[in-house]
């Protein structure tokens, strides 16, 4: 008496109703050597409409390179912190400018 199992059925039962599979397709790829549309896009933004379209659009372009891969992350990345950096400098001197018209005090004037 042999006590052998075919033990392929519980597999083929298995895979018999399982759906089937669908390769996952990245459409849109960029080759590395492509520069990324909206990279092209945000420095253009920068250059027309100053720190705050560059930081809007940087952000967008950043998220889309991670996605889709291209050339213009390092790009992004120094628009992005020239940005920045212009906005702190604008609000800091805004704010000192702000707290001189006072005469150095932050109360009211009486």
């Amino acid at each position: 008496m042999s006590y052998e199992r075919d033990n392929t059925e519980p597999i083929e039962a298995l895979t018999r109703h399982s759906p089937p599979r669908v390769p996952t397709v990245r459409p849109g790829r960029l080759e590395k050597d492509q520069w990324n549309p909206l990279a092209v896009i945000t420095i253009i933004a920068w250059f027309v409409s100053g720190p705050l379209g560059g930081i809007v659009f940087g952000w967008i372009a950043l998220g889309r390179i991670d996605r889709r891969g291209g050339r213009g992350r390092a790009q992004i990345i120094a628009i992005l912190s020239i940005s920045y950096a212009i906005v702190i400098i604008a609000t800091a001197l805004f704010t000192l400018k702000l707290i001189s018209s006072y005469g150095g005090t932050l109360s009211a004037p009486d």
